[in-house]
């Protein structure tokens, strides 16, 4: 039987598997993954709405690559998302001037800071849902075209510790933090969640499966391990490679037969 073919496409969090599969030797599965960034050139934007249609049009760079590597046409292939995914990094890493918070309403549980302005969880949602449009636009346009399963991989879990998180982050925030400082853990930990949750609604919609972080990659509070820490905001080679084996799992199970 021929072997699985994973076309794996996104933006940087597709980092961690990319430099997994250089070393990676598994029978029945191959790997073309796709970067999306912008030292390639690629347009920025990751979709455009085309108001005629009432629909979202993917980036033409992305589309066409996907088309070349196969993600569109006959085979024993899925395709695999890792678009987006650092919203609530670009919205929450650092501390605002003006704090707020919010209840997490399926994990309600967690704390809340006394000194920060309690919002409500749709606005932090609706925020989410807009600052996100064009990856999640890039997302429907990819299942339309796909008849392979599709399954899009959630972002990695926050990291806990503040003083690693300053020592690692990337130039575009290292200045601002001098000012601002981190957010706490707990306030990085909800906004994670609550991006995800834009997306796995999203993903429900449109037939793509969401797949989440795996257990094994996370603590009791639901942080990433610190076996897979690769800087601020993203995951190693360790980290990758535990993807890695999750998403060829799926693929097994979503193939067999």
């Amino acid at each position: 039987m021929n072997p699985i073919a994973l076309v794996m496409f996104g933006h940087s969090h597709v980092g961690c598997v990319l430099n997994t599969s250089r070393q990676r030797k598994v029978d029945g599965f191959t790997w073309t993954i796709i970067p999306i960034i912008e030292a390639n050139r690629w347009q920025v934007q990751a979709s455009t709405f085309d108001a005629a249609r009432n629909l979202y049009i993917g980036n033409s760079v992305v589309m066409n690559s996907l088309q070349a590597h196969g993600a569109f046409t006959e085979g024993r292939r899925v395709v695999v998302s890792f678009c987006g995914g650092n919203v609530h990094n670009s919205l929450g890493l650092l501390e605002h001037q003006r704090k707020f918070d919010f209840v997490v309403p399926y994990e309600p549980d967690l704390p809340l800071d006394p000194a920060a302005e309690l919002i409500p969880y749709d606005m932090m949602y609706e925020q989410f849902k807009l600052r996100n449009q064009g990856y999640l636009g890039l997302l429907s346009h990819v299942a339309r075209e796909t008849r392979h399963p599709f399954v899009h991989m959630e972002s990695p879990p926050p990291i806990p510790d503040h003083d690693f998180i300053v020592s690692t982050l990337d130039p575009t925030f290292k200045e601002r933090a001098k000012t601002t400082g981190i957010t706490s853990a707990i306030l990085r930990y909800k906004l994670w969640r609550c991006n995800s949750h834009v997306y796995a609604d999203h993903c429900r919609q449109e037939n793509i499966r969401f797949v989440e972080t795996p257990a094994c990659v996370k603590d009791a509070q639901g942080f990433l391990l610190k076996e897979g820490w690769k800087n601020a905001t993203h995951g190693n080679e360790w980290y990758g490679a535990k993807i890695m084996e999750h998403i060829e799992a799926l693929a097994a199970s979503s193939l067999k037969g």
